[in-house]
């Protein structure tokens, strides 16, 4: 009796309603069934369309990949010197002064340097920013980059060469030179170089060593001054072996220059040029004389110009002097 209890209570009597027949309730019962295996499709479709969509983004980002070398795209070297401008510049319109950001963007030899602000104006060279910029060229040699860069003023001039090089896996800015941009001469006869304004023009006697520099191409007004300034390199022999102080003075009194008025030095100072002991006299008309000795030569070179170049022009003659090496 007991066994036949447990039976009765396992079995579910399914009981109608008194206004539906058997023959509906399938029907209703297969109408539920229907819609569940329709939403069950739709799902289905939804969840395959969706790994449809993940797989062709997956195989355009190996495709992008591929095409830049399997490797990560980076910012351009010029992306990287315009976002340090409008970190640092606070005269750009478009700039958002974050020194935190600019150190984000140099190498860290170069970051040491920028121990506070007044970095900024001396890494650029400049008491007042330019109103804006511009990039005026890129160039990409394997880990280095060099972009130059221009700025406006009352009208737009050279301005900084950037220097960047890879590190961390992105461009970082290491170093920045301010114009004038300098390109190398050298002579091979007589063993030196130096580095000159690659906008100014320059003539040579390779053969002699003698060698003329001068910041603007036009000629000289008739009877006037030459324009702009003007540098001269002299390569003379020095046959009687004589000493730097010893030829000095024979220029003055043998060699027939006078050192009364216009000529009249008011400057004289030892200096070194190429790392050798040599001595500059600087003059009453705006003019410069630096004189040294090597092996059996006397190296003269003469700076001359009229105002306000010379005065404007000077660091291009002292970067020369500076850059000057023997070979």
């Amino acid at each position: 009796m007991k066994q036949e209890q447990k039976i009765s209570n396992r079995v579910k009597k399914i009981t109608l309603p008194p206004h539906q027949t058997r023959g509906s309730f399938i029907k209703q019962h297969r109408r539920h069934l229907s819609l569940l295996w329709c939403g069950g499709l739709l799902i289905t479709i939804l969840l395959l369309a969706g790994l449809v969509l993940i797989g062709a983004s997956c195989g355009k980002g190996d495709k992008n990949g591929d095409e830049n070398g399997g490797k990560e795209t980076i910012a351009t070297p010029s992306e990287v010197v315009n976002l340090y401008m409008k970190s640092t510049l606070g005269t750009l319109p478009d700039s958002n002064i974050d020194y935190d950001l600019a150190k984000q963007q140099m190498t860290s030899e170069f970051r040491e340097q920028f121990t506070n602000p007044s970095f900024i104006p001396l890494s650029y060279c400049i008491q007042d920013g330019p109103e804006k910029v511009r990039i005026d060229s890129e160039n990409i040699s394997n880990d280095t980059a060099r972009v130059r860069v221009s700025g406006f003023y009352t009208e737009w001039q050279d301005m900084w060469e950037f220097g960047l090089v890879i590190q961390e896996s992105e461009w970082k800015i290491k170093d920045i030179i301010c114009a004038p941009f300098s390109t190398t001469y050298t002579n091979t006869k007589y063993g030196f170089s130096f580095e000159y304004p690659e906008k100014w023009y320059l003539e040579d006697n390779p053969e002699f060593g003698n060698v003329f520099l001068s910041s603007k191409e036009e000629e000289a007004p008739m009877g006037g001054v030459s324009l702009g300034v003007r540098i001269e390199i002299f390569i003379i022999e020095n046959t009687e072996n004589l000493g730097l102080e010893e030829w000095i003075s024979w220029i003055h009194s043998e060699g027939g220059t006078e050192l009364t008025g216009e000529s009249a030095v008011v400057d004289r100072k030892e200096i070194t040029v190429g790392g050798v002991k040599a001595m500059q006299e600087e003059y009453v008309t705006p003019s410069i004389t630096v004189y040294l000795a090597k092996d059996n030569y006397i190296i003269q070179i003469n700076y001359t110009g009229r105002d306000p170049d010379y005065y404007t022009e000077m660091r291009s003659f002292n970067n020369l002097l500076d850059s000057f090496e023997f070979n």
